[in-house]
């Protein structure tokens, strides 16, 4: 039985991968930076926001969010919303509450290293579509065994069981 489709992240942190991916093309290394070494593509850290916002401060732009600010005041203050949850995760020095979007069921393991490895950073795109497009993130594929194995089919590359139950 397949596990039930993910929400979309819409009651705790929206991570605009269209304005961070996209706009300022942040490479998605940067902040998903254990990727190429751990099965896991690591949840970015509060230092690593602020290690860009703090640099945006300063003015009428005090809590960050993007360099050329939402000329619509309801996107001000999404965006500026979205950078208080952020900030008070640093004050409190706590973890971003991430929702994660992308998830299998226990008994398949998705080894990230290995795919980057053998595809390269773009190789993101081919799970996870063009997050450089989306504002709010969503799973674009199924993710199921089948999704799967014809990508391994169509590259060529081992479909032993034990590659992904483990």
């Amino acid at each position: 039985m397949s596990p039930p489709p993910r929400p979309k992240p819409d009651n705790l942190r929206q991570q605009r991968h269209d304005v961070h991916a996209g706009q300022y093309q942040i490479p998605c290394l940067y902040c998903h930076a254990t990727v190429t070494v751990s099965s896991e593509p690591g949840i970015p850290t509060v230092q690593t926001c602020f290690g860009c916002h703090q640099l945006v401060t300063g003015g009428k732009r005090a809590l960050g969010g993007s360099v050329s600010a939402p000329t619509d005041s309801a996107a001000r203050a999404a965006e500026v919303a979205e950078v208080r949850k952020v900030l008070a995760a640093w004050i409190g020095k706590k973890p971003p509450e991430w929702v994660r979007v992308h998830a299998l069921p226990g008994f398949v393991h998705f080894p990230h290293m290995r795919h980057i490895k053998a595809l390269g950073t773009e190789a993101c795109v081919t799970c996870h579509g063009d997050v450089r497009a989306m504002a709010q993130v969503s799973q674009v594929s199924t993710l199921k065994m089948g999704w799967c194995v014809s990508c391994h089919v169509q590259r060529q590359v081992g479909r032993d069981c034990t590659l992904c139950h483990y």
